[in-house]
């Protein structure tokens, strides 16, 4: 989660916006804190793996987006 906070605060500096899918995924890691405390080590980590995974894909399709919205506004 530390590294999503500070990697969603470079983004902000270096972009002027701040990523709301490093927000969100912070948010489901936060609620994954109940689950760490009646679950072994290996579920807690496979279930952020998961949340890390889905971020991955969000800002990949997201890349994707503003990439074709910035060829169609050239071409």
């Amino acid at each position: 989660m530390l590294f999503l906070a500070g990697h969603a605060l470079f983004k902000r500096a270096a972009l002027g916006e701040l990523p709301w899918s490093h927000v969100a995924a912070m948010f489901v890691l936060a609620m994954l804190a109940p689950v760490g405390l009646g679950s072994t080590a290996l579920v807690l980590s496979a279930a952020a793996g998961l949340v890390l995974l889905g971020l991955a894909a969000w800002e990949t399709l997201s890349a994707r987006r503003r990439l074709r919205r910035a060829h169609r506004s050239t071409v």
